[in-house]
């Protein structure tokens, strides 16, 4: 199908809806990536029939759709390195914490026993 074909609206409104609708970015990225391939498709089935003008706008279009697609992957990559470097840091603080937490526990361990030998060295000492 070809932007002169009587349908062609509904095709690129489809295409957009699609595009509204989809959450994941590489999914968005593969979409757009596959709409400038079509594009390009296009281009080349109106050069056959000799329509310059026209397989030059969609190939403009095809360009746009691949840049669009780059940045929205480049963006999205950028983004999950952000999130890799927070979970990774949380992960540092939380592994700070445990090692903490088991010296915390270990002192008093070690508290407690001294305690209950004193108390027990106490209890000889008065018999």
């Amino acid at each position: 199908m070809v932007p002169r074909d009587f349908f062609y609206f509904v095709k690129t409104m489809m295409e957009k809806v699609r595009l509204a609708v989809t959450v994941d970015d590489y999914k968005e990225f593969r979409l757009l990536a596959d709409y400038a391939a079509e594009r390009i498709a296009e281009a080349n089935a109106l050069l056959v029939e000799g329509k310059t003008d026209e397989a030059t706008a969609l190939l403009e279009e095809a360009i746009a759709t691949q840049k669009e697609a780059t940045d929205s992957l480049t963006e999205s990559e950028e983004i999950a390195g952000e999130d890799t470097e927070a979970t990774e840091e949380a992960a540092d603080e939380t592994e700070v914490t445990e090692d903490q937490a088991a010296e915390d526990t270990e002192a008093t361990v070690e508290t407690t026993e001294g305690e209950e030998v004193a108390a027990e060295d106490g209890k000889t000492e008065d018999e």
